[in-house]
């Protein structure tokens, strides 16, 4: 298994309560099926997915925001098991709403199409993951009462007859 990032804040502070989160144990074994998602003009306030594992549905923890209300939400539905992520770009920085960085807008991209951005059109900086070397397991991040501030994923290595985990991450000098 590879962890990628997170991306975003990690950072704790006295104003963010900044805590780390991670859907691995309710992934494994399974694939995403959907992806709940709730933000405002801040960013994103709070991430949930449900993993298919076997023929059970799976539900992670509601990561960030747990309040019942927020401007926006949305749920994406992918087309299991044909469709699965295979990136997740957008942008963090700092918000004026709670006054420390979070992640301002998120978009997921599947084999199929592309979800999003949701969250803020304040694009601060950006970050970009693609899994074109494993296929996606599930999330992890961090996250305070308010906001998402970073996120990762997890993946499993494709590994074919003839190649070794160890040659698909190895990186060698361009020129």
């Amino acid at each position: 298994m590879i962890k990628v990032g997170p991306s975003g804040s990690c950072t704790t502070t006295a104003s963010n309560k900044n805590k780390p989160w991670d859907d691995i144990e309710k992934a494994e074994g399974g694939q995403c099926s959907r992806i709940y998602i709730s933000y405002d003009s801040g960013g994103i306030r709070s991430i949930q997915c449900a993993y298919m594992v076997g023929t059970t549905v799976v539900v992670s923890e509601k990561h960030g925001y747990v309040g019942k209300t927020a401007n926006h939400f949305h749920s994406i539905i992918l087309d299991y098991p044909s469709e699965y992520i295979t990136s997740i770009t957008g942008y963090y920085g700092y918000t004026y709403v709670s006054n420390y960085n979070c992640i301002k807008s998120i978009t997921f991209g599947t084999n199929g199409r592309t979800y999003g951005p949701y969250g803020s059109a304040e694009k601060d900086y950006s970050f970009s993951m693609t899994f074109g070397f494993g296929e996606f397991l599930g999330f992890h991040g961090y996250a305070d009462d308010s906001y998402i501030t970073a996120v990762g994923a997890y993946l499993k290595p494709y590994v074919g007859p003839s190649t070794s985990t160890a040659a698909l991450i190895k990186s060698e000098p361009v020129g």
